[in-house]
């Protein structure tokens, strides 16, 4: 089977970038690995700029029948102080975020592919990669697939970064555990950010009327003083009245895994191809932007593609022509991620400051 692109992993990435590039006139392949979506680490929040990209496609009204609107943020300093954030209301654009869980998420963008004429593969797994005679060739089990372009939304633990040699190295400064509460306490429509000690933060995103999704992200040397997340979870629960409230001991906790929270590489793009997602980069969990940041990279590719039409032309020059320009965009918008997130992560790491601000912002 010949496409003209074909996508490897069906995340929010990948799936929106296959219906961008379906609705461009491409033949489009998207390629998964489970035969199901699942729910996945992530917070399960969209922020109000990623809410922007798929209302700007598939309109309000399908969007808001789908999932459930988020008004705000908010913010805990290491006080306790509270500050009330609401999404700000600017002529044009967009003041609420989503809960979206990712199971429920991720399906409805393969749907949305699937509706614009994306061949769906899924349980697919991708065992080898290798590009010759000037196309991708991607094998599985028992078929082949061939295409002229490849886009590598296959998240940090991509087979793409690694088949190409695109991962750089870097050490794991934070860590991230995520798991589900059955919150005991009052339900908000709004997420939170609890700033403790250290820089630790726990971030809470009410995704049902049964369960929040809950982050703490901590340092491998803060995680190393305390041996285990349960301690030091229990440490922050028992100092923080109002988390401790939240969350009793009878709350269900189901603790899905822990992980690093960055990702970086050499490159973003690469012979007739390039990644997208968490693949590209992934610099901090910063609530509800991982997933915008993902929509972001697959509307930049489809930007970049549609100011250049070559690809069935099969013009290898202009085909990396592509790749250099999105890798422009990528990494002007990775470069303001991660000095953001250093920011953020500087900031956090100082209560005096944090708490500064939250007087100042009450």
């Amino acid at each position: 089977m010949k496409f003209d692109i074909a996508v490897i992993g069906a995340g929010p990435a990948g799936s929106f970038a296959a219906f961008l590039l379906s609705k461009l006139g491409y033949s489009v392949a998207l390629v998964e690995s489970m035969p199901e979506m699942k729910r996945k680490i992530c917070g399960e929040y969209l922020s109000p700029g990623g809410v922007e990209y798929l209302i700007r496609e598939l309109g309000e009204e399908i969007i808001l029948k789908n999932f459930s609107k988020l008004d705000g943020m908010l913010i805990f300093a290491p006080s306790g102080l509270e500050v009330d954030c609401q999404f700000p209301t600017i002529s044009g654009r967009i003041n609420f975020g989503l809960k979206v869980p990712r199971d429920v998420f991720d399906q409805f963008l393969i749907n949305q592919a699937k509706n614009s004429g994306v061949e769906v593969f899924m349980g697919e797994e991708v065992k080898d990669l290798s590009f010759e005679n000037k196309n991708h060739r991607l094998f599985f089990n028992k078929r082949e697939l061939e295409t002229s372009f490849l886009v590598g939304a296959d998240g940090r633990k991509s087979l793409v970064c690694k088949k190409f040699n695109l991962n750089s190295k870097h050490k794991k400064k934070f860590i991230a555990f995520h798991g589900l509460f059955k919150s005991s306490g009052k339900k908000r429509n709004k997420g939170e950010m609890h700033i403790l000690e250290k820089g630790d933060y726990i971030g809470i995103n009410p995704i049902s009327d049964e369960f929040d999704n809950v982050s703490l992200i901590t340092s491998n040397h803060r995680l190393k003083q305390f041996k285990t997340y349960e301690t030091l979870l229990e440490y922050y629960l028992n100092k923080n009245k109002y988390l401790k409230e939240k969350f009793s001991k009878e709350s269900n906790f189901e603790m899905f895994i822990s992980y690093p929270i960055y990702h970086e590489v050499h490159s973003i793009s690469f012979n007739q191809g390039v990644l997208v997602g968490d693949a590209a980069g992934f610099y901090g969990p910063l609530t509800g932007e991982g997933i915008t940041a993902a929509l972001t990279s697959a509307q930049f590719l489809a930007q970049v593609i549609t100011q250049n039409q070559s690809l069935k032309k099969n013009d290898l020059i202009n085909m990396n022509s592509v790749g250099m320009n999105y890798e422009y965009l990528m990494r002007s918008f990775l470069t303001k991620k991660k000095w953001t997130t250093t920011f953020f992560h500087y900031l956090i790491g100082h209560s005096f400051y944090c708490n500064l601000l939250g007087q100042i912002f009450k």
